[in-house]
């Protein structure tokens, strides 16, 4: 049986031409290169060379804030677009937090927020969704980079106000942990214009405090059919070996 499906997939390799691969997009802050224009709050303290994980990295310096918010530029073509058309299926990164003023916010809560602005720049339309925050804790304070990976359930289809199993939503209108029920988790991610990411429940309220933060290794994963080369027999059995 083994034997019978391989030979089935080499078949289907070699008659296609193409495999459908993984494609990844990471904004690694190397050579004093913003890819996606990521800043803290518009805070654009600027990339370190050193200190990363490794290499450059993106330094919020000492701000204030109620917690810190990771976001691309709105619209950034290598993060933001339609999820859906692009299979996109993981958003990952490396964050640390040198420095909290606030020692309790070791026990906050650490998401990813994706954003459609709903095409105006009215913040009153905006509709988002994000993973349960509490599956994650923000990096812990002067305990070097963290590496988190989200899962992109991107292909998810559901009725108005539905959201897939551990995703939460909201809006302006109608608060931060309750999506619109005339909004389809599709709608959302047809049109993502921003990526943020939250060391918070995006819902919860606080007050400002001293925060130095980072960002590095910022990677969007997508599935896409990759053209190859026309491939030999042996050329494609060289895979399997």
């Amino acid at each position: 049986m083994r034997t019978l499906m391989t030979l089935t997939t080499l078949a289907l390799i070699l008659a296609t031409g193409t495999m459908a691969m993984a494609d990844t997009v990471t904004a690694d802050f190397e050579n004093g290169v913003n890819l996606g224009n990521w800043t803290f709050h518009g805070w654009t303290e600027g990339i370190n060379p050193e200190g990363g994980n490794p290499g450059g990295w993106f330094s919020s310096g000492y701000y204030w804030a109620f917690w810190p918010v990771f976001q691309c530029e709105l619209g950034a073509a290598d993060f933001t677009g339609d999820y859906a058309a692009m299979g996109v299926t993981r958003l990952s990164g490396d964050f640390t937090t040198p420095l909290c003023e606030n020692g309790g916010a070791n026990s906050w809560p650490f998401t990813v927020l994706l954003r459609n602005d709903m095409g105006t720049p009215d913040i009153e339309d905006d509709v988002y969704v994000y993973p349960d925050p509490f599956n994650w804790l923000i990096p812990q304070i002067g305990e070097g980079w963290t590496h988190y990976d989200f899962d992109i359930p991107s292909d998810f289809f559901g009725a108005p106000g539905e959201l897939p199993a551990g995703w939460l939503g909201g809006s302006y209108l109608t608060g931060g942990d309750i999506f619109p029920s005339d909004v389809t988790f599709q709608e959302v991610m047809s049109n993502v214009t921003t990526v943020e990411f939250h060391w918070n429940h995006p819902a919860y309220f606080t007050f400002d405090t001293g925060w130095e933060v980072g960002g590095d290794n910022i990677t969007i994963e997508y599935n896409g059919a990759v053209a190859t080369e026309p491939m030999t027999l042996s050329g494609v059995k060289a895979i399997y070996r």
